[in-house]
């Protein structure tokens, strides 16, 4: 009998940074533990950048088509690798001893025999992808695990929210700074708009 596989496997990929990407001005800024306009800019995606396409062209399955158009909600969950680092070096600065890591979920968009998500862009340091960090923050608290899907927290939760959440009632609504809190055992980035609330 062949080995029983996941229901769920981690299809994720390690993402290694480019050579010659460089640091840019809103990575610097989180490296001080400061917050700068990549972490507040929705991350637009175009055909250009990512695509459905059939899973296996040499074998189309019968009657099926694919829709290249990424919806809406998907195109929410993208962000740039500036984002991403920019993120992952703002926790690390604010809770020393994290170990993060940024990896890239497309793969988790892949339906045998029907399609796939492709990229059509460089990979770049502003080229938009499905980025998520993973890992654990070293809290107050202590050591807890997080996963953060960077295009989500930014698009959705800061720009489209505006950092509106019940999760931060006690500080005022905002997306101008970040506070983790935990979020059913995951340590999560959520927008607030000032000093805590008495």
């Amino acid at each position: 009998m062949p080995d029983a596989q996941p229901l769920t496997p981690d299809t994720t990929a390690d993402i290694q940074p480019a050579a010659n990407t460089g640091l840019t001005p809103c990575i610097i800024a989180a490296m001080k533990g400061l917050i700068s306009d990549c972490l507040r800019t929705e991350t637009y995606v175009s055909p250009n950048d990512a695509q459905w396409v059939a899973y296996d062209p040499n074998n189309p399955v019968k009657g099926y088509t694919v829709d290249p158009k990424i919806p809406y909600a998907l195109q929410l969950e993208f962000a740039t690798f500036e984002q991403a680092q920019a993120l992952q070096a703002l926790l690390e600065a604010r809770y020393p001893g994290s170990v993060l890591k940024i990896t890239d979920y497309a793969a988790n968009f892949t339906y045998p025999p029907y399609r796939k998500l492709q990229y059509l862009n460089d990979g770049g340091l502003y080229a938009p992808r499905l980025y998520e960090i993973t890992g654990t923050l070293n809290l107050p608290e202590g050591v807890t695990p997080t996963e953060i899907h960077v295009g989500y927290l930014i698009n959705v939760k800061g720009v489209i929210m505006g950092g509106a959440n019940p999760w931060t009632k006690l500080y005022p609504s905002g997306n101008q700074d970040l506070v983790v809190v935990n979020e059913m055992g995951l340590a999560q980035p959520e927008w607030i708009g000032g000093s805590r609330n008495a």
